[in-house]
C-alpha cells in the first residue's frame, strides 16, 4: 500500500467533519464543508485565497447544478448559496424530521438530484434514496440506508453506484424511470471492516472508483468487477471524500477530527495528492 506525496493545503482551516468536496470550474475553486461545524469553505488553489460561510443547521452536501448553480442541503432542506454566501431554501424533504438530515446527493445528466436521506442516530434501514427532480418533485426511489454515502455514475449514466457506509458496501443500481423505485440492487463491492467504512465515492477511470476509507486512513481503487485494484494510504485517520481536479492533476480529500480522542495536525484538514 503505497502512499502519493501528501500536501496540506488548508493551513488555516480545520474541520470537525469534512466532507463533500467540490470543483467549481467556472469559479475556480474548491468548495467543502464541515457537516457538524456548519460551515462552508473555499479555496482559490492558484493564490491559496480561502473563504468561509456559516449555515444554520448541519450541512451534509454541497453540488454545482448543470446550470452552474451551488446548492446545499442543510438539515432536511437544500438551498442554493449566492457568491456570497447567502442561502436560499427552494425545497424540503417530505420525510424530514428533527432526527434526519440529508447527506450526501450527486446530479445526473439531466438536472436531477439524487441524495440520501440518514436519522442522527443511525437507526437500521431507516435512510432512504431520493431523486429530486427539476420541477420540484420529490421521489423515494430506494428504501433501507442505515447511513447512505457517496454516489457516483457508471459512464452511460443508467447505473448509480450508492454507498452504504454500515455494513461497508457499494450498491449498483440500474436507473430506469426516475418515478419509480429502483430494482434491489447488485452489491458491486463489500469493503472489508478491517480497512475502514466507505463514505465518499467518485468515479476514476472508465472502469473504476475511489471510495474514501473513513478511519482506515486510505483511499480505494475498486474497478467495476468487485476488485480491489490498490490501496492509497493518506496522512489523515478519517479521510471522508474526495474530488479530482484534472487541470491541476491533483485529488483533494476532506478530513475528519471528529470523535478522536488525539487528533493529528492534519485531522480535520483539506489534503491533496498529485495523480
Amino acid at each position: 500500500m503505497g502512499r502519493d506525496t501528501a500536501v496540506d493545503i488548508g493551513p488555516c482551516i480545520r474541520t470537525e467533519l469534512g466532507e463533500s468536496p467540490l470543483w467549481s470550474e467556472r469559479r475556480q475553486r474548491v468548495f467543502w464543508v464541515d457537516t457538524s461545524g456548519g460551515f462552508i469553505h473555499s479555496l482559490h488553489p492558484a493564490s491559496g485565497q480561502t473563504a468561509s460561510w456559516a449555515t444554520p443547521a448541519p450541512i451534509g452536501m454541497l453540488a454545482e447544478s448543470p446550470a452552474g448553480g451551488l446548492i446545499a442541503a442543510i438539515g432536511n432542506s437544500l438551498a442554493k448559496i449566492s457568491e456570497t454566501g447567502d442561502l436560499e431554501t427552494v425545497a424540503h424533504a417530505p420525510h424530514g424530521t428533527p432526527d434526519t438530515r440529508l447527506n450526501d446527493g450527486v446530479y445526473d445528466e439531466r438536472g436531477r438530484l439524487w441524495i440520501g436521506l440518514m436519522h442522527n442516530d443511525l437507526e437500521p434501514g431507516s435512510g432512504c434514496l431520493y431523486c429530486y427532480t427539476p420541477d420540484g418533485q420529490w421521489h423515494v426511489m430506494a428504501r433501507g440506508f442505515t447511513l447512505i454515502n457517496g454516489m457516483a455514475w457508471l459512464q452511460s449514466c443508467r447505473e448509480l453506484v450508492v454507498t452504504e457506509s454500515r455494513p461497508g458496501a457499494l450498491y449498483r443500481y440500474e436507473v430506469d424511470d426516475p418515478q419509480r423505485p429502483l430494482a434491489t440492487p447488485a452489491c458491486m463491492a463489500q469493503i472489508s471492516p478491517h480497512l475502514g467504512y466507505p463514505d465518499g465515492l467518485i468515479r476514476w477511470r472508465d472502469d473504476s472508483f475511489l471510495s474514501v476509507l473513513f478511519d482506515g486512513a486510505a483511499i480505494a481503487e475498486i474497478d467495476t468487477a468487485c476488485r480491489q485494484r490498490r490501496l492509497i494510504s493518506l496522512p489523515v485517520s478519517r479521510p471522508t471524500s474526495c474530488v479530482y481536479v484534472p487541470a491541476l492533476g491533483r485529488l483533494f480529500i476532506t478530513s475528519a477530527r471528529l470523535g478522536l480522542e488525539q487528533p493529528s495536525a492534519q485531522d480535520g484538514a483539506l489534503i491533496a495528492l498529485d495523480m
